[in-house]
């Protein structure tokens, strides 16, 4: 069996625009989808999230949030009527706890001051579900 040549089993040279021209094109054509496609795609689908929920479609396909009026807390409507009663903490208020106020075991807070249990209070405010106490 003879030897063939190297010049035969090499592949034949090619010059540096041949050898990368594959992957220019390749370049290139990912760079077009890039800014034909993908740049209008996201400014539609941002232009979309803006616009959408003002139209009458995106009205009806985006549910309301809970509308309140007033307060929203859910609030007990006895407590507005403990205001300037006194009662007795039945735990420390570190600021929060409970106290005895007409009879009824309420969850309270003071504006700041740590008070030990079993120590008398008076109601300064009623806001919502917030119970306010001081010292009497």
């Amino acid at each position: 069996m003879t030897a063939l040549p190297p010049d035969v089993l090499a592949p034949p040279k090619q010059s540096w625009s041949s050898r990368y021209l594959g992957s220019i094109v390749r370049h290139g054509i990912i760079n077009f989808f890039m800014i034909v496609i993908l740049l209008p795609l996201a400014w539609v689908l941002m232009m979309s999230f803006k616009v959408l929920p003002k139209t009458r479609f995106g009205k009806a396909m985006i549910l309301a949030g809970p509308t309140f009026q007033g307060s929203a807390a859910a609030t007990d409507p006895g407590l507005g009527a403990l205001l300037h009663k006194q009662g007795t903490t039945l735990s420390p208020l570190r600021p929060a706890g409970y106290a005895r106020i007409d009879g009824r075991k309420i969850d309270v807070v003071t504006r700041g001051e740590l008070l030990d249990a079993h120590v008398p209070v008076v109601v300064v405010e009623v806001a919502g579900n917030r119970v306010v106490v001081a010292k009497a």
